[in-house]
């Protein structure tokens, strides 16, 4: 994305995913000096077009600016917000979408096995009606519902129970 010119948020909790992505990023856009033979400009997109910001979506939602983003990616993201919480920072999220924005989100379902061993009032889930409401309004690209054994990290088994959602923001 910032190869192509656009401007990147880049939210996570943890300071150690901060820092390995700004080290990415800095790889992939080296400093240009003098003798690097690489144009300033070149780099001035990578070093300056991510905003790289520390916090929760929850902390976040409430200073979401509306109709502000073209492309929200919000994976894995959405089942971790506390289900006493999730309404609110949904709605921002969705608010700060802009006209024809799209967003790119995993749901994780009942069945999900994070879901079935999480503690109260720590993880979030829904089932397909209620992500019919949840996203109503917004033109649906692609949904998927996944519900089957597979693997997580290093190949550790776990039970998946996932809505793949592409949506877009009617003008």
């Amino acid at each position: 994305m910032v190869r192509r010119g656009m401007r990147v948020t880049a939210v996570d909790p943890y300071a150690d995913m901060i820092r390995r992505s700004r080290a990415l990023l800095e790889q992939a856009f080296p400093a240009s000096g003098p003798d690097s033979g690489e144009p300033s400009a070149a780099v001035a997109p990578g070093c300056h077009a991510v905003e790289f910001v520390q916090c929760t979506l929850e902390d976040l939602a409430p200073g979401l600016r509306p109709r502000h983003f073209g492309l929200i990616h919000a994976g894995f993201v959405l089942p971790f917000v506390r289900p006493s919480r999730f309404m609110a920072a949904f709605a921002a999220l969705r608010e700060s979408l802009a006209p024809q924005g799209l967003l790119v989100a995993q749901f994780f379902g009942p069945d999900d096995e994070f879901i079935r061993g999480a503690e109260p009032d720590t993880m979030t889930s829904h089932r397909a009606d209620e992500l019919d409401a949840l996203l109503a309004g917004l033109e649906i690209l692609h949904r998927e519902e996944v519900n089957r054994a597979g693997n997580i990290g290093r190949g550790r088994p776990k039970w998946w129970h996932v809505h793949h959602v592409i949506a877009r923001r009617e003008a």
